[in-house]
């Protein structure tokens, strides 16, 4: 402890020009108002990441040559091509060109190591020179697909018609593995409401040689830019999409507008999308969920009324609690859970089910005293 203190106190020392083989983060907070900016830099050099974060911190907000000259130096290794993600990362947002232009610089360095890392470093800084590096990255067609859609992801949708051309020109590259890039791409233009944009972002979601995350990318834009617009592009997508990825993402889409008096139209293609015979148990699961979510007072009816056909078409050989996206009637009650037992005593008239079919809505109507069928037994139960 004596030890400590004294390095400490020595390091504070006014007039010392003595640089230390070691320092902390409270050396290089004392060294800093004391102006030793040599001590400072010395943290750059500690093994420990929170003291090379922290003295990165300090410098980017001097604003003297020796920031940059000391962030520099031990920021980056040109020959190695590596950089230390601590010291950049202690750079937080900042704004400034000149304390990130050897980083910027190794970005294009032909042995440059984890590039990836580098510019999702970058893309965390709002300098002007950073920005502009990325968004060359993103229509540098040598860049690797991750780089490219990394550097995409990190900008804005919105520009000059220049900008805006370019960035429709990504979207109608031909080429293997460039699925990543045209996501990213699709998923930015989403604040760019010019009328080339909306075109082009069609012409993404409906193509169904398109990878799936980039049809789904374009449809949450196209959604986002102008949900009335393109509502029906996205009920399309949640019938007919051969993605269940897609399909589940359009569903999702059809949660909102929120509002009881709002959602008659997306209400009304998730009902579509209920009596619409679905294969994949998970996009059931997103459509009985997204009704569940919505505050309209006649969902409630929309699930009874469709407890029959759900269960004659997906309860077949085993219990739906067994099964994923096929419980109907744990949906409607936890949406209108008043209207439950006339729901079961309408579903169980019904009949045409399975003999697990009979037995799921029996096992739901023996909770109550006035409507207690018989639950039967099935092949191959206990």
């Amino acid at each position: 402890m004596l030890t400590r203190l004294f390095l400490t106190a020595s390091v504070l020392m006014v007039g010392c020009d003595m640089t230390p083989e070691y320092v902390t983060v409270e050396d290089v907070g004392g060294a800093m108002q004391l102006g030793r900016y040599n001590v400072v830099c010395k943290g750059l050099e500690m093994e420990e990441e929170k003291t090379r974060g922290y003295a990165a911190g300090q410098l980017g907000g001097l604003d003297l040559p020796v920031a940059q000259e000391c962030l520099c130096e031990h920021g980056i290794d040109s020959e190695a091509g590596t950089f230390d993600a601590a010291i950049l990362a202690g750079l937080g947002s900042t704004n400034r060109d000149d304390l990130l232009s050897c980083f910027i610089t190794l970005l294009d360095a032909p042995n440059i190591q984890n590039k990836l890392e580098l510019v999702v470093a970058l893309a965390r800084t709002n300098a002007p020179s950073a920005r502009a590096k990325l968004q060359e990255l993103v229509f540098d067609t040598s860049a690797t697909a991750d780089v490219r859609a990394r550097a995409a992801g990190s900008l804005s949708g919105k520009g000059d018609a220049d900008y805006e051309t370019r960035l429709i020109s990504v979207l109608n590259e031909s080429g293997e593995g460039l699925g990543p890039v045209k996501a990213a791409v699709a998923t930015i233009l989403k604040t760019n409401e010019s009328p080339e944009v909306t075109e082009a972002l069609k012409g993404v979601a409906t193509g169904e040689d398109n990878p799936p995350a980039l049809r789904l990318s374009a449809l949450n834009s196209l959604y986002k830019l102008d949900s009335a617009a393109h509502r029906d592009l996205v009920c399309s997508a949640s019938l007919e999409d051969p993605s269940p990825e897609v399909r589940i993402a359009a569903v999702k889409l059809l949660h909102g507008p929120r509002k009881n008096k709002k959602g008659v139209a997306e209400l009304a293609c998730l009902k579509k999308k209920l009596f619409t015979k679905e294969e994949d148990g998970k996009v059931r699961q997103a459509t009985l969920e997204a009704l569940k979510a919505s505050p309209r007072d006649d969902v409630g009816k929309i699930l009874c009324d469709a407890i029959p056909w759900w269960v004659r078409t997906y309860v077949e050989d085993k219990h739906p609690d067994k099964m994923e996206g096929a419980n109907i009637i744990e949906a409607q009650n936890t949406r209108d859970f008043e209207n439950t037992e006339a729901c079961l005593r309408k579903a169980w008239s019904a009949g045409g089910y399975t003999c697990h079919g009979r037995q799921y809505v029996a096992a739901w109507a023996s909770d109550y005293i006035y409507f207690n069928p018989r639950v039967p037994k099935c092949p191959g139960d206990l």
